[in-house]
């Protein structure tokens, strides 16, 4: 096996990975019965992301749609985090909690 077959193995494992990941994802919210318990399945989609944008730069290199990639999960990981916690305390108020 070559070094680029080796490449395209790797990345299309990633891509099966992340695949998976966030089908776990979608299962967990589908299960859990709390809105706080549904709030711990967002976080694991931050590993998705990262394992596509690696496969893209194992398949494409340091190209243009790979600098693209690694933006997009640049902004879920700085998101993820920032919009859970306002879900959290968004529902926390709404429930007559104090601030």
């Amino acid at each position: 096996m070559n070094g680029l077959a080796a490449a395209e193995l790797l990345a299309d494992l990633l891509l099966v990975m992340a695949a998976a990941l966030a089908l776990l994802c979608a299962l967990g919210l589908l299960v859990m019965e709390g809105f706080h318990d549904k709030l711990h399945y967002l976080a694991p989609i931050v590993l998705a992301t990262a394992a596509v944008v690696l496969a893209v730069f194992l398949q494409e290199g340091l190209n243009p749609s790979s600098i693209k990639a690694l933006l997009v999960f640049l902004v879920v990981m700085i998101s993820n985090p920032v919009l859970t916690y306002a879900a959290a305390r968004a529902d926390h108020l709404r429930k007559g909690g104090k601030e």
